[in-house]
């Protein structure tokens, strides 16, 4: 006869306190990594307020390209 997991102390042991610390330990991974200003998300950030604020596609393509070229900006196809 095979016991069930919840009934045995390791199996206990497993659901009410190392599944729990798992999760614990996972969200504050991605607590951390949500909130890690990383350069590329600085200037992913730049570029949207940069077009945001002009209507002239032209100057921001050619501050884009002048980072890309200075390896300051990597485009998302970069990023991925």
């Amino acid at each position: 006869m095979m016991t069930e997991l919840h009934n045995t102390l390791m199996g206990r042991r497993l659901i009410e306190h190392d599944i729990p610390e798992i999760h614990h330990q996972l969200k504050r991974i991605a607590d951390a990594l949500d909130k890690k200003d990383t350069p590329e998300k600085e200037y992913i950030w730049f570029i949207e307020e940069l077009e945001a604020s002009t209507d002239d596609r032209l100057v921001t393509k050619k501050i884009r390209d002048f980072l890309v070229k200075k390896n300051i900006w990597k485009t998302q196809a970069h990023l991925e």
